[in-house]
């Protein structure tokens, strides 16, 4: 028996349906997991990681075309790592486009645990920069 394997997550279960009814119109078998549950609660979506869209592990590269072609594009929320010399760029590697800043991001877990043990919030912030033709963030290192 084939695996399942999640290819796409989305926060409410009406949004998962239109993306499963054009695999399955494709003739790709999926699944929506935890679907019932937050649409009996949609409070639960982000502590659940939302409704998961999951296909055979045969089926991946089928799906994951299907899903590009119809505007679903899994690409637009990952960050990228670039290494530089100087630890700065001057364009997005992903679309070369010279719109990008330099944004503070703040971190999750020392913001979680600090308001869990203390009762207030510590947060520590990295500088990233952001590109606003495609919406990456892009994390920079030197080498």
């Amino acid at each position: 028996m084939d695996t399942l394997v999640t290819i796409k997550t989305f926060t409410y279960a009406h949004e998962a349906t239109i993306a499963k009814s054009l695999l399955e119109s494709e003739d790709i078998f999926c699944f929506l997991k935890d679907e019932l549950t937050i649409q009996a609660n949609p409070f639960y979506s982000n502590a659940l990681g939302g409704v998961k869209l999951q296909v055979r592990e045969g089926d991946i590269g089928k799906a994951a075309e299907v899903l590009k072609d119809s505007g679903y594009s899994d690409d637009t929320g990952k960050t990228i790592t670039v290494k530089s010399e100087k630890g700065e760029i001057a364009e997005c590697p992903a679309c070369e486009s010279d719109e990008i800043s330099l944004i503070r991001k703040p971190s999750g877990p020392l913001f979680g645990i600090s308001l869990a043990l203390f009762g207030f919030p510590i947060t520590t912030f990295s500088k990233i920069y952001h590109c606003w033709n495609c919406g990456k963030d892009i994390k920079v290192t030197k080498p």
